[in-house]
């Protein structure tokens, strides 16, 4: 009999297939069910993550040490510039703090680590080919600072200039070669000009390239690397990649050749960078987006260009020119006022139907915001989610169900609105006793989180 950690692995897994969550959850004991209802609703946001977690200073020294003890066989490796950049908040997890901070915490991590378990299933080496691992020897005053009881991590190396490393590859992610066939893969699988990439919900993956420049794909992106020369210092560098859709952070070290070319394509414009930290965000309708962390990114549709420069981004709709740069702005605050304009920290933000706004935040909720300051001066939100909610717009309370519908429950004479994104626990029936949780909306009507069988008592 499979444990319960076991058992819900598995069912995760079939999750990420496309079986039906209904089918998925039979027979989980209530705490897996519980779990993998939060893995199904983030599942189901129609957006990528955000940048990836700042890079350890450990994990840059292994990097370094690993090309040089691979080159040092045959040429004596120039020393690679630093690559500097801002951190980018991760979005997936302040979407996915709904409830109280402790209880989320723990849920995440768990979720996390389990679909990045059951993404690393054991895979023939003769499936894909792996590309040459280093360990090298960290100083004693390193060591000293980031001692624990785990092993030291390895580095993976792309093994020439015509190819590339996939490294920390978190729950599905496959490649496809010319013949459109998709394969899942594990870190260290060597991707090459002519293949195509992408990662499933719950998913990302690193492409490290040969001179150290790397690409990082969020949740629900697709890639095809359309040409691959990454040639080290001192010579001319072309990597050529087309984004389809979803999110990618790019890390490009500098490079002194005029010849050298890193270029992102989308379907609506295309991006050109040498020495950049940059993210860009292709969504469903096409809409490109390229943002600068550091450095410039000259950006192109329809013969037009415009260049941007950290702190700045510029958005394509498709079959029009790039819009002015505008220079972005982020942070957290309480909600003052929701509609066509938003309050949040006493400032107005803009919003429209493009804006993605995450766990139906109301007045007094604390939430993160991302958005663009634009030429007249105006704020403009792209996301806004929700981090927790105020007290006062919170109910928890116990009784009968007395009636139940697609959208609306009764629960002891009291209206309760159900959405997809409501947890219900249990097979519940007409006049079972239920726990209900959830949050007041600015019309006074109840909007259930949560409706949870109990026991007759």
């Amino acid at each position: 009999m499979k444990r319960p950690k076991d058992l819900l692995q598995d069912r995760l897994e079939r999750l990420e297939r496309g079986e039906p969550l209904e089918v998925c959850l039979q027979g989980l004991p209530e705490e897996e069910a519980a779990l993998l209802r939060m893995a199904a609703r983030i599942q189901a946001i129609d957006f990528p993550a955000r940048k990836r977690k700042s890079v350890a200073a450990q994990r840059k020294q292994l990097l370094r040490a690993a090309r040089e003890a691979q080159r040092s066989a045959t040429v004596k490796p120039a020393s690679r510039p630093e690559t500097r950049h801002q951190p980018r908040r991760n979005w997936l997890l302040p979407a996915a703090a709904i409830s109280s901070a402790a209880a989320l915490l723990l849920v995440c991590a768990v979720i996390g680590s389990l679909a990045a378990g059951y993404a690393w299933l054991k895979r023939s080496p003769q499936e894909s080919p792996l590309a040459q691992v280093s360990t090298p020897t960290l100083p004693s005053s390193e060591i000293q600072e980031t001692r624990s009881p785990t092993p030291a991590p390895v580095a993976l190396v792309a093994p020439d200039p015509q190819s590339a490393v996939l490294t920390e590859v978190r729950g599905l992610v496959e490649v496809a070669a010319g013949d459109g066939r998709w394969q899942r893969v594990e870190p260290g699988t060597i991707v090459e000009a002519g293949q195509r990439l992408r990662t499933q919900s719950l998913s990302s993956a690193t492409l490290a390239f040969f001179d150290g420049s790397q690409t990082r794909l969020g949740p629900n992106t697709e890639i095809s690397v359309d040409a691959l020369d990454a040639r080290g210092p001192g010579e001319p560098r072309t990597v050529l990649l087309t984004q389809w859709i979803g999110e990618s952070d790019h890390d490009v070290v500098p490079s002194d050749d005029p010849d050298s070319r890193y270029e992102v394509r989308t379907p609506s414009g295309s991006g050109v960078a040498k020495g950049t930290s940059f993210h860009v965000l292709v969504t469903t309708n096409l809409l490109a987006r390229f943002s600068v962390d550091e450095g410039s990114v000259a950006v192109t549709s329809l013969q037009v260009t415009v260049v941007i420069v950290a702190g700045q981004s510029t958005t394509i709709q498709p079959g029009e020119t790039p819009e002015d740069p505008t220079f972005l702005v982020s942070g957290e605050g309480e909600v003052g006022g929701t509609g066509a304009t938003w309050r949040i920290a006493r400032h107005p933000f803009l919003t429209n139907s493009r804006t993605v706004i995450i766990g139906n935040p109301q007045i007094g909720d604390w939430v993160w915001f991302e958005g663009r300051i634009l030429v007249d001066g105006t704020r403009f939100a792209d996301r806004i989610i929700l981090l927790r909610r105020a007290p006062e717009n919170r109910f928890q309370f116990r009784g009968r169900v007395e009636a139940m519908g697609d959208t609306e429950w009764t629960v002891s004479g009291r209206t309760l609105r159900i959405d997809p994104t409501t947890a219900i626990d249990g097979d519940i029936a007409l006049g079972d006793l239920v726990d209900v949780k959830g949050f007041i909306l600015p019309d006074g009507a109840f909007s259930a989180e949560r409706i949870r069988r109990l026991e007759a008592e």
